[in-house]
């Protein structure tokens, strides 16, 4: 016996329906995920392990993390030196480099506690002893605005 019903025209028809709820499904599923902060660490990773300081400048607040960094009392000059050094350090990653850790981070299975009452602020430990403060930017987006890592050491 036959199956002349992918070969018929409601058959076509079923299965071009079928295509796109997946297509529809899929779309849905990516757009959801780009408004988590669990996006905005997915693609911070992406830029460490791909050596790309452009796609890391977008998902890291870098004015705040140097001003974090070096504890808010600097001028200008050595502001830019430390951002010229942070963009140097992800495109050009040694394994003592500040941000070699972020390779083993496990951002798919890390629990992310959104604290709905301060205005959408997400804390995560990606990895043990680091942790990662985010905050939200616009209406879908996120940021990572301070990452300390070894707290336990």
């Amino acid at each position: 016996m036959q199956n002349t019903f992918i070969k018929n025209d409601r058959g076509r028809i079923a299965i071009w329906l079928i295509l796109a709820i997946a297509a529809g499904a899929l779309y849905a599923g990516y757009y959801y995920l780009q408004g988590t902060p669990r996006f905005a660490l997915m693609q911070f990773k992406r830029a460490i392990v791909f050596k790309d300081a452009e796609i890391a400048e977008k998902y890291l607040d870098m004015d705040g993390f140097i001003n974090k960094f070096l504890g808010g009392l600097t001028d200008d000059a050595e502001k830019q030196t430390v951002k010229k050094r942070i963009i140097y350090e992800i495109n050009w990653p040694s394994q003592k480099s500040t941000f070699a850790g972020v390779k083993d981070w496990s951002v798919f299975t890390v629990p992310i506690h959104i604290d709905v009452d301060n205005n959408g602020v997400a804390t995560a430990e990606p990895d043990e002893g680091t942790d990662v403060r985010l905050e939200r930017k616009g209406k879908r987006g996120w940021i990572i605005t301070s990452i300390n890592f070894n707290k336990a050491q």
